[in-house]
């Protein structure tokens, strides 16, 4: 992976070859096992060549890495004897460049291959049209791009005016070039994420029935912002194999994020049918299964694939998608619920002091059904507005960045008087019905809702589109409400046995048989068996009760 390559090429331009912070000129290159395993894929999956011509290409190709262990393997398999391969290697590095083409050179001459290469030093992402290609392997950047503060701190305000104005207009090319990749939203006209653009770049490259084999981000797979990008690209290309690997696999230094190597051939197909191969911190092998979904259950999935789901959990998402979503529950009317941020705490030292009558909670505050009583930090400027929703009693939830914790959210309820941080989101029904909001607590903070959660998030972070698309029990049901938020107050008064009792009540409010629920406390492997085996007890008990 060149990590972030057009924004080193637009610094060197903007201020005259200034060094900003390694982010902008730091490289990444594929690990040797991942680009091996990569090219091993690609040639397993791929059919056998009978054509002798055989063009091959990595368009951010770094030292040419991934083509030579591509060369190294296609050099013993009997698909490509009768190849000539003519390979193509571009990159904004120009020194890379070089380098790319001695190694796939000594690569050939070791082998004794016969192929030819054209390597050229351009930015990749802003060539319009040309050849098509059989085969496609490589990294692309998968830089955000958008301004950074700490290098626009290194620069004059002449420079950081300069600069953002071309990044500005970088990204307007990138949109007109590669309108797929565009985000669903951008915050504060920034969005376009480059591993979007590289990928879209490469199905496009492709010639009909190409293959291309590419390392991503895994984020890319499940996260809200690429769900339009995904519809676009699972009916352009058929994805063939997805391999993933957690961010504990520590697989590039410096960069704390989950990992995917993937195939895909360049062929519309009905069929959805992927091989999904998953692995552990040691990179070791834990599950492999094959993926099948009809176009219109990927459409209820928002075409999200699930990398941590396995097909039995992925039919309980579906079985899940007839009720309403969060957001179904928003609206302008006077009942209904209100979800957002308040406070901007970047700074807060300087508007908080040790008294004063309105406290100020930050997200390290916030532990599940935990109730609020004493505060340390409260508001000392008075000039700063205080939001209408801190007359509200509200939920309150923080997000837990790493995967492998039990719990990604952690909710109670903050009373009021007192105003958050954006550390914390929270939720209040605008009609101040305490009784609906004790029942939505528990819904929160429930497993049934962390499940369907965890299908959505594709980074460390919860966000609030991802909220807002879980699905929950009508709240048109008086019974159910006044159930769940009866069983709420008895956790927010630490009763024994009140969280696996309203965790069974949640499971049941949403329809789960007890082999969904079993299914479901068997996903979370970090969850205590004596909890796991309380809220079957409890639920039960309710079915003997019924």
């Amino acid at each position: 992976m060149k990590h972030n390559e057009h924004l080193a090429g637009q610094s060197a331009v903007v201020v005259s070859g200034k060094a900003l912070v390694a982010r902008v000129n730091g490289r990444f290159y594929t690990p040797e096992f991942l680009g091996e395993r990569l090219a091993d894929l690609l040639i397993r999956e791929v059919p056998t060549f009978a054509r002798k011509k055989v063009r091959i290409i990595d368009p951010f190709c770094g030292d040419g890495r991934l083509i030579v262990a591509f060369l190294c393997l296609a050099a013993s398999s009997p698909k490509f004897e009768a190849a000539n391969f003519f390979v193509y290697l571009w990159d904004n590095d120009s020194t890379a460049v070089l380098l790319a083409r001695e190694r796939v050179e000594a690569c050939a001459k070791k082998l004794m291959l016969h192929l030819k290469i054209q390597a050229e030093s351009r930015d990749t992402f802003l060539r319009e049209g040309g050849e098509e290609y059989d085969l496609l392997l490589t990294n692309p950047p998968w830089e955000a791009l958008k301004p950074d503060r700490r290098e626009l701190g290194q620069l004059t305000p002449e420079e950081r005016a300069t600069y953002v104005a071309a990044l500005r207009s970088y990204d307007e090319q990138l949109a007109r070039l590669l309108p797929e990749s565009q985000p669903v939203k951008k915050f504060s006209g920034w969005g376009t994420n480059l591993s979007r653009c590289g990928l879209e770049f490469s199905i496009r490259l492709l010639s009909p029935s190409g293959w291309c084999g590419i390392i991503l981000p895994s984020s890319l797979f499940s996260d809200q912002v690429s769900a339009r990008f995904r519809r676009w690209l699972l009916n352009a290309a058929a994805l063939r194999r997805l391999l993933t690997y957690p961010a504990e696999a520590r697989l590039f230094e410096g960069v704390d994020q989950t990992c995917a190597a993937v195939i895909f051939e360049r062929t519309p197909t009905a069929e959805f049918t992927p091989l999904i191969s998953r692995f552990d911190a040691k990179r070791a092998l834990i599950c492999e299964n094959r993926l099948e979904l009809s176009r219109p259950e990927l459409e209820q999935l928002g075409y999200a694939i699930p990398l941590d789901l396995a097909a039995e959990e992925i039919g309980l998402l579906l079985r899940l998608a007839h009720l309403p979503r969060v957001n179904d529950l928003c609206g302008k009317e006077s009942h209904a619920l209100w979800l957002g941020r308040e406070w901007d705490e970047t700074g807060y030292q300087k508007f908080t002091a040790s008294e004063g009558t309105v406290p100020f909670v930050k997200g390290r505050t916030v532990l599940r059904y935990a109730v609020l009583s004493s505060f340390k930090e409260f508001v000392s400027d008075p000039t700063r507005q205080i939001p209408v929703s801190v007359a509200q009693t509200r939920l309150a939830w923080r997000d837990v960045s790493r995967r492998t914790q039990v719990r990604r959210m952690i909710a109670t309820l903050v009373p009021p008087g007192c105003v958050t941080g954006n550390s914390l989101h929270v939720a209040y029904f605008k009609d101040g019905d305490t009784d609906k909001l004790h029942a939505l607590l528990a819904i929160f903070n429930s497993l049934t809702f962390e499940f369907q959660l965890r299908s959505k998030l594709g980074t460390g972070h919860v966000s609030l589109g991802s909220v807002r698309e879980v699905r929950v029990p009508g709240f048109d049901n008086p019974s159910m409400v006044t159930t769940l938020s009866s069983l709420t107050r008895r956790v927010l008064k630490c009763e024994a046995a009140a969280e696996a009792a309203v965790e069974a009540a949640v499971a049941r409010a949403y329809g789960l048989t007890r082999e969904d629920l079993s299914m479901q406390l068997r996903f979370f492997e970090r969850l205590p068996k004596e909890f796991s085996a309380e809220i079957l007890r409890f639920f039960d008990d309710e079915d003997r009760t019924h």
